[in-house]
């Protein structure tokens, strides 16, 4: 669980576990758009009425391997 600042908030973050590193064949994959990384992910909260909500959001590494871009889907809030 990691903290926020935010009076009441509560936050949980799951990453999926790895020991191990990326190759240098994986990340030539990434360099010649071969793969694509993509990082996403779903917020829920209830707002101060007690509504719930969620956010979603998706990017990807671009080839430089120095930006993320958003995707042209799933990055929605309600």
């Amino acid at each position: 669980m990691c903290a926020t600042r935010l009076p009441g908030a509560r936050a949980i973050l799951y990453v999926l576990p790895s020991n191990r590193a990326v190759t240098s064949g994986e990340v030539a994959t990434l360099i010649n758009g071969e793969y694509i990384y993509y990082v996403y992910g779903e917020i829920g909260y209830s707002d101060v009425f007690e509504q719930p909500h969620k956010t979603t959001f998706c990017v990807f590494l671009a080839k430089d391997l120095q930006h993320l871009s958003p995707c042209g889907k799933y990055n929605e809030a309600d």
